[in-house]
C-alpha cells in the first residue's frame, strides 16, 4: 500500500511538475512518507519514475489479458479503447501520460511500452483476420496514434477547462476512433 502510493504520487508529480521539476523530496512529502523510506523502497528519482510508468502501461496490459474471452476481437479492443479514455478524462489520474527522458528510453519502460503496443496491434489483426475492422489499416500506425492521442497533454487540459463534459468527450473521442477501424463499405 506503502509502495502505491509513492508511485501514484510520482505520476501525479511528473503530470503537474513535469520529471525535471519533481523531487524526492516533493514525492516522500506528497506520499506522506519520509524521505528514508522512500529511499528504502526506490534509490534514486529515475528508478522511481520508471517504475510508476512501467507499472501504469504493465496495468493497461494487464486490463487487456482480463478482457472477457467470448468477445470479437474489435469487441475487446473497444472496451479497452473506452476504459482508457474514460479513465483519462474523468479521472484525476495518469493513465498513459507519456513520461518523456530518461524515463522513456529506459530499456524496462521500453520493454513495457513495446508489450502494450504489440498486444493492441494483435487485438488489430484478429480484427482484420476475421473482416470486423478494415484490412487496409497499418495495426501498428492505428495503435500509436491512438497512444499519442490518449497521452497528449492537451486532452487534459480540455478535460479541465470546463467547455465539455468529461463523458462528452469520452463518448466522441470514442466514436470518432472506433469509426476509422470500420471496414470500407461493399461498393
Amino acid at each position: 500500500m506503502r509502495r502505491q502510493a509513492i508511485l501514484e504520487s510520482t505520476r501525479e508529480l511528473c503530470r503537474n511538475q513535469g520529471y525535471e521539476a519533481m523531487t524526492m523530496d516533493a514525492v516522500a512529502h506528497h506520499a506522506g512518507i519520509t524521505k528514508p523510506t522512500l529511499y528504502a523502497y526506490f534509490p534514486n528519482k529515475e528508478e522511481l519514475a520508471v517504475e510508476a510508468f512501467v507499472e501504469s502501461v504493465q496495468s493497461r496490459v494487464a486490463f487487456m489479458e482480463r478482457l472477457p474471452a467470448d468477445l470479437t476481437p474489435l469487441g475487446r479492443f473497444k472496451q479497452l479503447l473506452h476504459y482508457v479514455l474514460h479513465e483519462k478524462i474523468t479521472a484525476d489520474r495518469i493513465v498513459l501520460a507519456w513520461p518523456g527522458p530518461p524515463v522513456s528510453t529506459h530499456p524496462r519502460f521500453q520493454a513495457a511500452f513495446r508489450s502494450l503496443v504489440e498486444a493492441g496491434v494483435r487485438m488489430l489483426q484478429e480484427g482484420q483476420a476475421i473482416g470486423e475492422a478494415n484490412p487496409n489499416l497499418d495495426p501498428y500506425i492505428v495503435i500509436q496514434t491512438y497512444i499519442c492521442i490518449v497521452t497528449d497533454p492537451r486532452l487534459e487540459r480540455l478535460a479541465r477547462d470546463g467547455n465539455v463534459s468529461p463523458e462528452k468527450m469520452v463518448d466522441t473521442l470514442f466514436a470518432l476512433l472506433v469509426a476509422g477501424l470500420q471496414p470500407p463499405a461493399a461498393v
